[in-house]
């Protein structure tokens, strides 16, 4: 993880100075630089990250994407050489730590979040009883009318 933030801070560095981060990998020429492979990654990188940290076997021998960035000894799981040493543990501890690592990376709401959300949740939780309290009126007096 530190090894990511490092390059990143080298990536914004740069971009400051008005180089482009991938320079090198096009020749230093002109034209339309590299794009790097992290820059426009989706969610199967963090996926892929999240198999290599916990010891998931790599499928059929496939590299995950941004894996090939890693050193060889970066595979392997912690604690253990082989990725059925991380799976042979208790499976209730790794639903746990698998738990606690992802609540780690949730986005908690500030308090006025929360108090501007609980408003709109009460403002629509107010004009839908009015709205079906004026339907039950009509329609009750409608039904008393018939019976």
């Amino acid at each position: 993880m530190a090894r990511d933030r490092q390059r990143a801070k080298q990536r914004q560095q740069k971009r400051r100075a008005g180089e482009s981060p991938d320079s090198a990998a096009d020749g230093g020429g002109g034209g339309t630089p590299i794009p790097s492979p992290l820059e426009h990654a989706s969610a199967e990188v963090d996926i892929a990250q999240e198999a290599i940290e916990f010891g998931a076997s790599i499928v059929a021998g496939e590299v995950p994407a941004g894996a090939e960035d890693f050193p060889e000894d970066a595979a392997a799981p912690p604690g253990g050489s082989a990725p059925e040493a991380a799976r042979d543990g208790n499976r209730v501890l790794n639903f746990l730590r698998a738990c606690w690592a992802e609540l780690q990376r949730v986005q908690w709401p500030n308090r006025r979040q929360v108090a501007q959300a609980t408003g709109v949740v009460l403002g629509f939780v107010l004009i839908a009883g009015g709205y079906l309290g004026l339907m039950d009126a009509i329609f009750s007096r409608f039904v008393d009318v018939i019976l």
